[in-house]
């Protein structure tokens, strides 16, 4: 029987008989957070130093990796937070800070093109003009970043203008299908669910060469399933047949659907391009 955080895993056969018992406490950082305890027959003899020896060797084992994933949580936790700083930083201050200067640059096309200075004042012109298409890629990053539409109306309606971006910014195809009128109430699945939508279309767009997109959420029978289907080459790290490993960006995304008991498959179509399919129990 192993006790984790107030969990408890029982093999088939626990408390059928089992009188005596050996245990090893389980630690992390120097903090108790559960036990392994294996349990006898009355009628069979054990060597119990050899016994014990091996129950502590796999309570280690069980601590290595519980700390590794508490790791892993604390680094995605940490990289989540500073995409956030980042997204606030450009959306606030320096999107702002390139609107003014563009505003100015206005202003002073004016005066010039009054003093009758017309190279000068087309020079001003393409300043603020330039000023401005900086604003608009200021915010694009930070709506990347930072999901101002998810934290306001839900995963719907961030993946539907997340699509409607991904479409303007790239001159390509990216729809959007949500069937069954899918809520997440979930806060942290939601993100999570998020930022996996936002990895594979990039995967697709920069690895891959789509031109054609399109993102599904549904929910039947107590399964939500979300899918990105792709018209793309493929991209590095989703064929174990051509010695390939998968990249960062695949690996945060199989820790991210983890996190929240989702499976992540990575499917070649028929017709071509990949599938990026998540599916996850929602009773």
């Amino acid at each position: 029987m192993i006790e984790l955080d107030g969990r408890r895993f029982n093999s088939d056969n626990h408390g059928k008989g089992l009188t005596h018992e050996l245990q090893s406490e389980i630690s992390v950082n120097g903090r108790a957070c559960g036990q392994l305890r294996v349990f006898y027959p009355e009628d069979k003899p054990f060597l119990i130093p050899e016994e014990q020896r091996l129950i502590d060797a796999v309570a280690r084992d069980l601590e290595m990796w519980i700390e590794r994933k508490r790791l892993e949580q604390a680094l995605v936790s940490i990289a989540e937070e500073q995409q956030r700083l980042i997204g606030q930083e450009l959306h606030d201050n320096l999107g702002q800070q390139i609107a003014s200067i563009g505003y100015q640059a206005k202003a002073l096309e004016k005066k010039i093109a009054a003093c009758g200075s017309v190279d000068a004042a087309t020079i001003a012109a393409s300043i603020a003009s330039q000023a401005q298409v900086a604003v608009m890629l200021c915010k694009q990053i930070a709506q990347g970043l930072l999901p101002f539409e998810l934290e306001t109306n839900g995963l719907t309606a961030a993946l539907q203008a997340f699509a409607s971006r991904i479409a303007a910014t790239y001159k390509i195809t990216c729809d959007f299908v949500c069937k069954n009128g899918v809520i997440i109430r979930d806060n942290d699945s939601a993100l999570n669910l998020y930022r996996i939508t936002q990895e594979a279309v990039n995967n697709a767009i920069r690895h891959g060469g789509a031109n054609h997109l399109i993102i599904s959420l549904a929910s039947n029978e107590g399964i939500l399933r979300l899918s990105i289907c792709d018209n793309g080459r493929g991209f590095a790290g989703t064929s174990a047949k051509n010695g390939m490993t998968p990249g960062m960006g695949i690996k945060i995304m199989q820790y991210r659907a983890r996190q929240f008991g989702a499976t992540l498959a990575f499917l070649k179509r028929p017709e071509g391009g990949v599938e990026v399919r998540l599916e996850m129990r929602t009773d």
